[in-house]
């Protein structure tokens, strides 16, 4: 498997930034105990970044061996929340 990027947080580190952050750290702290950019960790606990999980596996979904959460499913997802959201308006209107 090839070598993670040093800017990606994985589910482990996620953990350990939820932690350090209900412990008083603040973020700049968090980053450089996990080595990782304050951007990533700001992200993150603002829910603009989504961590990845250590290793690949099967999405139950799609089947497909992938970085849970399923990125291709939760897309279709918000898709057809839109679809169904549009279909309620015309209906209404």
């Amino acid at each position: 498997m090839a070598p993670k990027a040093k800017h990606e947080m994985t589910t482990g580190k996620l953990k350990q930034a939820q932690t350090l952050r209900a412990a008083g750290h603040r973020i700049p702290e968090i980053a450089r105990l996990l080595e990782l950019p304050r951007e990533v960790v700001r992200n993150t606990f603002r829910g603009k970044h989504r961590p990845i999980d250590d290793k690949p596996q099967r999405c139950p979904k799609c089947g497909h061996m992938v970085q849970m959460p399923c990125f291709e499913c939760d897309l279709e997802a918000k898709k057809q929340a839109n679809r169904e959201a549009r279909l309620v308006s015309s209906q209404e209107g």
